[in-house]
């Protein structure tokens, strides 16, 4: 803008009169003005945060007024967005609800509320322009609520044209964070595709069911991890049979229990001293079996496993998913999964699998290892 005004102010003054400023004129820059890159946001030198996220300016200097203070206001943190508002994630919000980025702080404090701004001109935008970029101040306010949070219901789905269209109800919690998206085709089990932060958000469109026949199931989560039992399943044709994954067992928070990664165990001890991994005086089932019949395919964008499910008497829950590209190295846990098969999405070619199964007792000993290669 002073470009333009001064352009316009002295067009006019050569007009009156050219021998002020000559086209042949030139214009000796001072010593002491030079140019120099500084922080945009603070105006001082820029730190490799600034440079990482471009906010960088390069201006004309007093060299007398050139910053020797390095840029400290951008910093490294992970949000959440919260109706309108971002908000600093909690230490327990799951990684697939929270945007890690850099942020910088606020240069002056907010002295007016938005609804102020709307008093005096409703046609005034309420926050700057760089709101996103903005350091929060605050945590996320949303309170846990004891348990998990309720299944979404009314779950449907839609094919419009390569596209299906997937709307449900929400249970409204206070403490809801958001969804999780999964989905099925009639040859591989449940994956999880898509994660909704917004717990108002109630459609998803799932643009990569160009073909094929899908089944899919909507669960909620809320601020601490919670995640609700899958909603019923809804499915693009009435043709397909869908299996449902079981209902995991729920402590007295609502929690699913699936094994503790630090003992590969599921975390239930046993009653009055006994060791929960042997067979009670009652007869009930002790350790799962060792899955058997593992197979692997090749699929689209991965491999594909195979196995048999372990019989009803062993009450399996879950079984355990375990990847390692050298067995040497030993294998580290993959995936917790519902039903006999699992999709690997990986662009390595080559690795090693193996499955194990979950019961209340605890974990079985591992399936017989599969190569990717072979």
């Amino acid at each position: 803008r002073p470009m333009t005004i001064w352009g316009k102010v002295m067009k006019q003054v050569i007009a009156l009169d050219a021998k002020i400023s000559p086209p042949t004129a030139t214009f000796a820059k001072p010593q002491d003005i030079v140019s120099f890159t500084v922080d945009s946001k603070s105006g001082l030198l820029p730190s490799e945060l600034s440079k990482q996220t471009g906010h960088l300016i390069t201006d004309l200097f007093n060299r007398q007024f050139i910053p020797t203070k390095t840029d400290d206001a951008h910093q490294k943190a992970k949000v959440i967005q919260y109706k309108e508002d971002l908000y600093l994630a909690k230490p327990e919000t799951p990684a697939d609800f929270v945007t890690e980025g850099i942020f910088f702080k606020s240069p002056d404090p907010v002295m007016i509320t938005p609804e102020q701004i709307q008093e005096k001109n409703k046609k005034a935008g309420t926050r700057p322009a760089d709101w996103q970029q903005r350091l929060p101040e605050a945590e996320d306010p949303r309170i846990d609520a004891p348990g998990a949070p309720a299944s979404p219901t009314g779950v449907t789905a839609k094919r419009q044209g390569n596209q299906a269209i997937l709307s449900w109800k929400s249970g409204g919690e206070a403490d809801l964070l958001g969804y999780r998206i999964y989905r099925a085709d009639e040859t591989s089990g449940f994956t999880q595709i898509a994660t909704i932060k917004d717990p108002a958000a109630l459609t998803y469109t799932d643009a990569s069911s160009a073909s094929g026949v899908f089944g899919y199931y909507v669960t909620s989560v809320d601020v601490t991890g919670q995640e609700s039992q899958p909603s019923a399943v809804a499915s693009t044709s009435t043709a397909a049979g869908w299996d449902l994954p079981t209902p995991l067992p729920a402590d007295n928070t609502g929690q699913p229990q699936l094994p503790d990664p630090m003992t590969d165990k599921p975390d239930q001890g046993g009653e009055n001293g006994t060791d929960p991994t042997t067979t009670p005086d009652d007869g009930q089932p002790g350790l799962p079996a060792a899955p058997v019949g593992l197979k692997i395919s090749k699929t689209s964008g991965g491999f594909k496993l195979n196995w048999k499910a372990n019989s009803a008497m062993q009450e399996v829950i879950a079984y355990n998913v375990y990847f390692s590209p050298d067995p040497v190295n030993g294998f580290l846990l993959l995936d917790t999964v519902s039903s006999p098969s699992y999709v690997h999405k990986t662009a390595d070619g080559k690795g090693w699998y193996y499955v194990t199964a979950v019961n209340s007792y605890g974990e079985s000993p591992h399936s017989d290892n599969v190569n990717a290669e072979k």
